[in-house]
């Protein structure tokens, strides 16, 4: 310690800080050459005995909203998608606030949940027919008045039919209401060039005409045209809109046991004639002279008796 009394006091502070420094960072190389080290491999090790995926920050993810449930092709395949964000209240200039967007894909919206009946091969001898469907006529947009709003999350849409239609779903909606079944209208009226976009739509994803034409109707093929059909969900239900499982709600078991005082038949039930696929969902008006004369043919030669 003798030298160090021969240093200057201020100098000896700075002295003794140092060495102070140079102590603690060899300590602390020290110790870490002593502990075991974590690559690459061990995370995902852990990841495999946890579950738990670990994603680095900034990666992209999937959300999911294509991916349908196993053994159901989804509303493309019908899965409803998640509710959209809210648009900002507040845009930079020049900005556009993001539209809400359907829950049910509008290139899906006739697609059916479950494969076509077994007979669709087997009946091609109806005309004027279309891979099985038969030809409507586009309905005059003057006759068509608003027959309430499909409405899930944050969107919503107005939907219209034949003002002879409007008036029996809304009193046939009003009546199940009282029973505490509550109808929703998914989709009624569609013109002619709108079922062209959703049928190209499945054919580029299916292929060809004859495969798209067992899930969605061709355009001028559709019973949307008429202004009489339409799409029926369970307002309680959303995740059976234009599904299969639609079946199994209680707006469905309602419309099996009453629709029919309301003038609605079921327009594919299960081993229809026509051999279209079973859509539950899917109901046409049938009870005015008009309507019944739009679908005679139909009714009596392909999905069921009058």
């Amino acid at each position: 310690m003798k030298p160090l009394r021969r240093i200057l006091k201020p100098y000896k502070t700075i002295l003794i800080g140092v060495l102070s420094a140079v102590v603690i960072v060899s300590v602390g190389l020290f110790t870490n050459a002593l502990l075991p080290q974590q690559d690459a491999g061990s995370v995902s090790n852990v990841e495999a005995a946890s579950g738990i995926s670990v994603t680095p920050l900034g990666a992209g993810q999937s959300n999911g909203q294509d991916n349908p449930a196993a053994g159901e092709p989804s509303a493309a395949d019908r899965a409803i998608a998640p509710p959209p964000p809210l648009p900002s209240a507040a845009t930079s200039p020049g900005s556009t606030a993001p539209k809400p967007q359907p829950p049910i894909s509008q290139e899906t919206i006739e697609e059916a949940a479950v494969p076509p009946s077994e007979n669709y091969e087997n009946y091609d001898d109806l005309s004027p027919t279309l891979y099985n469907h038969f030809a409507f006529k586009e309905n005059d947009p003057a006759r068509n008045e608003s027959v309430g709003l499909f409405i899930r999350e944050f969107y919503e849409r107005e939907e219209s039919l034949d003002y002879e239609a409007v008036d029996a779903f809304i009193s046939m909606r009003a009546a199940a209401a009282a029973e505490g079944v509550d109808l929703m209208p998914i989709s009624g009226f569609r013109t002619i060039e709108h079922q062209a976009e959703l049928f190209k739509a499945q054919t580029d994803k299916l292929g060809s005409e004859a495969e798209a034409a067992k899930l969605s109707a061709p355009p001028g093929h559709s019973e949307h045209h008429t202004g009489y059909a339409i799409d029926i969900g369970d307002t309680n239900v959303p995740d059976a809109d234009i599904k299969y499982s639609f079946q199994d709600t209680d707006a469905y078991l309602w419309l099996i046991n009453n629709a029919a005082a309301y003038g609605f038949e079921e327009s594919f039930p299960k081993g229809n004639l026509q051999g279209v696929s079973y859509e539950p969902w899917h109901w046409r008006y049938v009870k005015s002279a008009r309507a019944s004369d739009v679908f005679r043919d139909k009714r009596l030669h392909g999905t069921v008796m009058p």
